[in-house]
């Protein structure tokens, strides 16, 4: 049996994690940046917590519409993240 604390993964990433995961960011940062501007809109709407209804309000579109936009969106980003890594 092993001990449940030698199990267990440190809550604090290593120093390659850390660098793994600012590369990560930049990368995802970098392929937000160009979507088409719209898109890129309601992605960081989105992860500012705005609702699909409200997203569609602000932008004079459908609450469906924004939906769609933003799994467009992150499929996207979640593809080019597989290639990456």
């Amino acid at each position: 049996h092993v001990p449940l604390e030698e199990n267990m993964v440190s809550p604090t990433p290593t120093p390659e994690e850390q660098v793994f995961r600012s590369e990560l960011l930049k990368a995802l940062m970098k392929s937000a940046e160009e979507l088409p501007p719209i898109t890129r809109q309601v992605l960081f709407m989105r992860l500012e917590n705005l609702s699909f209804r409200q997203i569609g309000l602000a932008l004079g579109k459908t609450e469906n519409w924004a939906r769609v936009t933003f799994f467009r969106a992150k499929s996207k980003l979640l593809k080019e993240m597989e290639e990456w890594t």
